[in-house]
């Protein structure tokens, strides 16, 4: 039994007893008086308690909805906060618009254009939530009755007075979505502030990766033979990653030390010798800041084998940053198909078979499987650049 039902029968029974008292009239009027009183104070306690309760689970459904807004990869965040919704307001449909519904778009399937048009144009009039049913715009009760729709609530999504674009809700059964604003404004909100840090990043790394281009082709202009190298290799690396399930944070390490894993060609001088010890004058480039650990650890470690006969530091099998790991596979692969004499170039399959054959001696195993799995990918890209 619910706690709405136990709260009924707790007053019934309390009504009956009091009514019983009462038919022998004035004489038990007190005690009648007295049962309704507590009665209805037991009632009154655990009506309090059940919202309690029900306030405590909607905070902490919101604070991990939340949680997981923030923390979810920028292509996941509006698929995230239409799950949250739906399962917080048990919403039948959930559609987020940074323009206008089209039936390109789908949405015609489901709720009846002109409908969601007009809410639209009178969301971004308004700058503020629509709810229906609404007394105030009554109006708009012909376009709902063509709808199945008995609910909407459409709020802007905003970024400063910048509208991103509006969150549709419906249900085609009441539900009081009104009861559920403040929940879906912060949930809203919280989509919008992830969206808005996610550009920013976006924004930030892309800033980050001219200005390691640039020094790329400051490291090019004296030694055009190795010109494109990095980027080439870095992208190669990245492909392989995304078979490797890293961490966002590792993945962006990893494209940032491919990209320099030579940078310290610039510093190294001429000679056998000189080349040698790149590996260390690369990573002697960067602060010693926690931000850069990986990616110094990555260029340090480049020309490790997994054998253990690598160098600067002959490090061997798991000892080898897992970073290094993915480059050393990516810069073999450039050098055998692009940096090698032309007459000495492998095609796309020996180079593969090259690296297959060299696993476990100079490739970890796992990283070799994965760059398989993507080989073709690879070559396309090879193909086209």
């Amino acid at each position: 039994m619910n706690m709405k039902k136990l709260i009924m029968v707790c007053l019934a029974v309390t009504a009956l007893v009091a009514a019983l008292e009462l038919s022998n009239l004035l004489p038990h009027l007190a005690a009648a008086v007295l049962f309704l009183g507590a009665g209805c104070i037991v009632a009154y306690l655990l009506a309090l308690g059940e919202q309690r309760r029900n306030s405590i689970n909607e905070l902490n459904f919101i604070s991990q909805a939340e949680h997981s807004l923030t923390n979810c990869p920028p292509r996941l965040v509006l698929n995230r906060l239409q799950e949250a919704i739906k399962k917080g307001t048990g919403a039948d449909k959930v559609y987020f618009s940074a323009q206008l519904p089209s039936a390109e778009a789908g949405v015609n399937d489901e709720w009846d254009e002109q409908m969601i048009t007009t809410v639209d144009a009178l969301v971004r009039e308004r700058q503020a939530a629509f709810i229906w049913p609404n007394p105030d715009d009554s109006q708009l009760a012909a376009l709902f009755d063509l709808s199945e729709v008995k609910e909407l609530m459409a709020l802007p999504v905003k970024n400063g007075d910048e509208l991103m674009g509006v969150l549709y809700i419906g249900s085609d059964s009441p539900i009081r979505l009104d009861q559920k604003q403040d929940m879906v404004g912060r949930l809203t909100l919280c989509a919008a502030n992830a969206i808005i840090r996610h550009r920013l990043c976006e924004t930030e790394e892309a800033h980050t990766t001219a200005v390691i281009k640039a020094l790329i082709n400051a490291v090019d202009a004296q030694q055009p033979f190795f010109a494109g190298h990095s980027e080439r290799v870095a992208a190669a690396a990245v492909l392989i990653a995304g078979r490797l399930n890293l961490a966002p944070g590792e993945a962006l390490a990893l494209k940032y030390s491919a990209l320099l894993h030579d940078a310290g060609k610039i510093r190294a001088g001429e000679g056998e010798q000189a080349g040698m010890e790149h590996p260390q004058q690369g990573a002697a480039l960067l602060p010693e800041d926690e931000f850069f650990l990986p990616i110094k650890e990555a260029i340090l470690s480049h020309h490790e084998r997994y054998d253990g006969k690598g160098y600067p530091q002959g490090l061997i099998r798991n000892d080898i940053p897992f970073l290094a790991r993915i480059i050393t596979v990516a810069d073999v692969y450039d050098a055998l198909v692009r940096l090698c004499p032309e007459e000495e170039r492998l095609t796309h399959a020996r180079a593969v078979q090259t690296i297959k054959k060299a696993t476990g001696t100079l490739f970890d195993p796992l990283v070799v499987v994965a760059f398989e799995e993507v080989a073709a990918e690879i070559n396309a890209f090879y193909q086209n650049n």
